[in-house]
């Protein structure tokens, strides 16, 4: 009876080993390419590190900006990512989902952008970047070409790779900057 526990026992923890493994697997640069009426060709890059628990950090890069992974988790082949986005001063987290497909894997990249409101369809305050209201007429619709999902309609394939040299300057922290007073507005005698 005791040989069948620490059978199992030795099963459930070559499985998880296993499993742990499998999760160190994905660490490295992926690269997926897709084409933009506006842009031409665009370029996605996701440098992913695992540690020995299966957490997943690292960067997402996008042609507009790139944002840190601060956290990551394995759920057998699918995994989540969550993204700190800065969109016009404000950071908000956004959950990215991916699948492991044998060499490659399936990521839909969050967009920079304010995220929808519960039971709005949209973003806060009626869609991408608009007053509350809504659009104004003629304005794309959330998902059209101005931001958003007009870059990616669906998941991605990555696969490994060495992303094309970017020539953009480098993401700033702005939280770690210091703050600079300005100095009284005077007024100047007009003639």
């Amino acid at each position: 009876m005791s040989i069948v526990r620490i059978s199992s026992c030795n099963l459930f923890l070559a499985a998880f080993a296993l499993s742990v493994a499998s999760a160190a697997d994905i660490s490295g640069t992926w690269v997926a390419k897709t084409e933009n009426p506006m842009m031409g060709e665009v370029e996605y890059v996701y440098e992913l590190k695992v540690d020995a628990s299966g957490k997943i950090t690292g960067t997402q890069r996008m042609p507009f900006g790139d944002s840190p992974i601060i956290d990551g988790k394995f759920n057998g082949n699918d995994f989540e990512l969550t993204v700190q986005q800065e969109f016009f001063g404000n950071l908000s987290n956004v959950t990215v989902k991916g699948t492991i497909e044998g060499e490659t894997l399936k990521i839909t990249p969050a967009m920079p952008g304010p995220r929808p409101g519960p039971g709005s369809g949209g973003a806060p305050g009626g869609g991408p970047g608009f007053p509350p209201g809504g659009p104004p007429p003629g304005a794309a619709p959330q998902g059209g070409p101005g931001r958003g999902r007009g870059f990616s309609s669906g998941p991605l394939t990555f696969r490994r790779g060495t992303p094309t040299p970017s020539y953009r300057a480098p993401s700033v922290d702005y939280t770690a900057l210091s703050k600079v007073e300005l100095p009284p507005r005077t007024s100047h005698p007009t003639a």
